[in-house]
């Protein structure tokens, strides 16, 4: 969807991106990076070997919401660590 969106609407220079974060320590979360075995698991399917914060999937929007950013559309950015670079 989001390569569809941005190819309809990269003629009028709309970007269209998705921010994709992986594990993430959220109040949301806490329950599984508090859980000592569902943490170890989870860490250990993540190249990086941790988990994400706030700030990292923070930056990454930041990035796309920048003019670093002017002449990219149509993707999925990965801030996970790795996970599916695997």
């Amino acid at each position: 969807m989001t390569k569809q969106i941005a190819v309809d609407y990269a003629s009028d220079k709309i970007h269209c991106n998705a921010l994709c974060p992986g594990f993430t320590k959220t109040s949301m979360t806490r329950e599984n990076f508090t859980n000592t075995e569902v943490n170890a698991e989870m860490i250990s399917t993540t190249p990086w070997g941790e988990w994400g914060n706030v700030s990292d999937v923070a930056k990454g929007a930041v990035f796309l919401a920048s003019d670093d950013a002017a002449w990219v559309t149509g993707i999925g950015l990965p801030v996970d660590g790795g996970y599916l670079a695997q």
